[in-house]
């Protein structure tokens, strides 16, 4: 690949406005809002195409990995499946100890339509480095169309979402994920669920399915006076998919709530936005903010 390229992530225009959904819902002071579910609001992403062992957790007999392809390869480094995982029981621990080679690990290919977006990228533990995702779009025959990269500029050694969102090329057919560590780094990542999803205003996380961090809603950020225990990740009920968001507040004082991450919108356009609710009492509610 041409790493003298700028490394860059795709994102809205800028005429775009940005909106976040604050809940899933706000309960206000003085109003117990007791236990309540919610699931994937309608500014959110629809199916997500399968990354064939996005998650890494098919067994891995040598050195070969199921569903992903060695594209680059070196001496010094490489890749194994470990037991420190994210969600699951595996993961993907990759090691570069050289500042001369590089080494990159490609998926399978997913299919995509043409002209839709897409976000596509991996939760991401960093100790070292600057590991890069780097997303390739393919025609029918195989030709490559189009590619976006994102540097990974963190070394916080916690888990972080990694994502690249981009509108797939006329006549696109697949999508591939690379990723990857650069001739000039020395890396050590663990990767983790791998994931391209097709995005409508890309709510991140509206569904609630990605995996808890620390306990905490994983791309959500409480507001108000809420507790590790008022918003929770569920199995059971919801409405699609395999989580929801269980909310209870037992206080008739204090209010609570979740705020989600922005989604690009355009001045002047009519949305339609709303959550699933199952409301066993109390008078939840949400709120909409839009911003400059």
């Amino acid at each position: 690949m041409d790493r003298s390229a700028p490394a860059r992530q795709v994102r809205r225009p800028a005429r775009r406005a940005l909106a976040a959904l604050i809940g899933a819902f706000v309960a206000t002071t003085g109003i117990a809002a007791g236990p309540a579910s919610a699931d994937g609001a309608t500014l959110t992403a629809s199916a997500a195409p399968a990354v064939a062992n996005g998650g890494f957790e098919e067994p891995a007999p040598g050195a070969e990995i199921p569903g992903w392809t060695v594209r680059y390869a070196s001496d010094t480094g490489g890749f194994a499946v470990v037991d420190d995982a994210l969600a699951g029981a595996q993961a993907l621990r990759m090691e570069d100890p050289s500042d001369v080679d590089q080494i990159g690990l490609l998926s399978d290919p997913v299919a995509v339509q043409p002209g839709a977006s897409y976000e596509v990228g991996a939760w991401a533990r960093v100790e070292t480095g600057v590991p890069s995702v780097v997303v390739y779009f393919y025609d029918d025959a195989g030709q490559r169309l189009a590619d976006h990269s994102l540097r990974v500029r963190e070394e916080t050694g916690a888990w972080g979402w990694q994502g690249v969102r981009a509108e797939s090329p006329d006549g696109a057919a697949s999508v591939r994920v690379l990723l990857y560590s650069s001739t000039a780094d020395l890396t050590r990542v663990t990767w983790d669920d791998v994931t391209v999803v097709r995005t409508a205003l890309e709510v991140p996380n509206a569904g609630f399915e990605d995996p808890p961090i620390d306990g905490a809603v994983a791309r959500w950020t409480p507001q108000y006076a809420t507790g590790p225990d008022t918003f929770t990740v569920v199995p059971s009920p919801a409405r699609s998919g395999a989580q929801a968001l269980r909310m209870t507040d037992p206080s008739a004082t204090d209010q609570v709530g979740l705020l989600s991450g922005a989604a690009p919108v355009t001045a002047g356009e009519t949305y339609d936005v709303g959550v699933w609710a199952l409301v066993e009492r109390g008078i939840p509610s949400w709120v909409l903010y839009f911003y400059d």
